[in-house]
């Protein structure tokens, strides 16, 4: 039942159908292109994770294992030096598979600097920063689903791309209200 009402919510909140008081105006229409750079993660062997390593990093498979729509802690870590690093504020969507091209329509927010971005991840990486990317997280991952799922291509491993996902189009309220949605929606969750 928590969840029906969560999902309906979300629902509610994420598309303007309910507003706050105090907010009002129309919602701006763009595309993820001009929201972000995309950028991909890079590669890691497994011989080279520790537990006690120096570096915190997270791999494109625990994007769908082990965490939600924030990463709240990093549980991996690594001794390599050589990464791609994530900037706070940076979306995280996984862009490879071996299931479906739904598994692949799951957006992270890591609201962390300099942890390293580990194999097939595409990053959004905010162009300015009056975006949330919390608020950004909640509507790719609940609104945008099916919209990014229908980009993923491939038979025995299914791909998705920067450079598709970036022509989808986005409907977002003024920062202080995207802050107001996801502090709602992450409240929700706790």
């Amino acid at each position: 039942n928590s969840q029906k009402q969560k999902k309906g919510l979300m629902q509610q909140l994420l598309t303007g159908k309910k507003r706050f008081a105090g907010f009002e105006g129309e919602w701006e229409d763009t595309k993820l292109d001009d929201l972000f750079s995309f950028k991909r993660g890079k590669g890691l062997s497994k011989d080279e994770l520790f537990s006690t390593g120096k570096y915190k990093c997270v791999l494109y498979g625990e994007l769908y294992t082990k965490y939600d729509e924030v990463i709240k802690t990093v549980i991996s870590r690594t001794n390599a030096t050589e990464s791609v690093k994530s900037i706070f504020g940076d979306i995280l969507i996984p862009s490879s598979t071996t299931t479906t091209g739904i598994d692949l329509a799951k957006a992270v927010a890591i609201l962390e600097d300099d942890v390293f971005l580990v194999g097939d991840i595409n990053i959004l990486r905010r162009k300015n920063s009056s975006l949330c990317s919390v608020f950004m997280a909640y509507l790719l991952t609940h609104i945008k689903k099916y919209e990014i799922a229908a980009y993923a291509q491939g038979i025995t491993i299914i791909h998705l791309y920067g450079s598709d996902i970036k022509k989808i189009r986005v409907s977002i309220p003024s920062l202080p209200e995207q802050q107001k949605i996801a502090a709602i929606l992450t409240t929700a969750d706790q």
